[in-house]
């Protein structure tokens, strides 16, 4: 859930400050002057914290960390995104581990309901242990954004968090 809210001057009614506050795992709150948007735009945003469809499932490595899970295609992560900042192309970054001995997996990476580009995840040797990272550009709007990540053919890869940096 994100909330919204702007101080105004009463003089001339411009906007004095905003402030956005997010409600989920690992977030907190933005302050702007509404000039500019931060360098991150969030710390990273967990999975387990994200909407999963019903092909996708939420896991525990050897250490406890949860991670999602895509073992078929068709199965989607969902994350909210707010974005009190400029809309433009900011970086994705996916912090992923896969180790299909058929070569990579891909996932279909779609904005706001529109389709961007199929990302193709490297193997790292691991399902749960060799975190790599893959970025991206992504096109964000001023506002509330959704980001979706969705399985391809073979299934996608173990996603642990992602972080959205300018």
């Amino acid at each position: 859930m994100i909330n919204t809210q702007s101080i105004f001057d009463p003089k001339d009614d411009k906007a004095l400050l905003n402030l956005e506050e997010t409600f989920a795992a690992d977030q907190g709150l933005y302050w702007s002057d509404g000039t500019a948007p931060p360098k991150e735009l969030a710390p990273f945003l967990q999975a387990e914290s994200a909407k999963i469809s019903p092909g996708a499932k939420i896991k525990k490595n050897a250490i406890g960390d949860s991670f999602a899970d895509f073992p078929r295609a068709n199965a989607t992560i969902t994350f909210p995104l707010g974005n009190n900042g400029i809309a433009g192309e900011t970086k994705l970054i996916i912090h992923y581990a896969q180790n299909d001995p058929k070569g990579p997996r891909k996932m279909l990476l779609s904005m706001n309901g529109k389709k961007i580009r199929t990302l193709t995840f490297p193997n790292t040797g691991s399902w749960d242990r060799n975190w790599k990272t893959l970025t991206t550009s992504i096109p964000l709007v001023a506002g509330s954004n959704e980001l979706a990540l969705t399985s391809q053919k073979t299934g996608g890869p173990a996603i642990d968090k992602i972080l959205i940096k300018d």
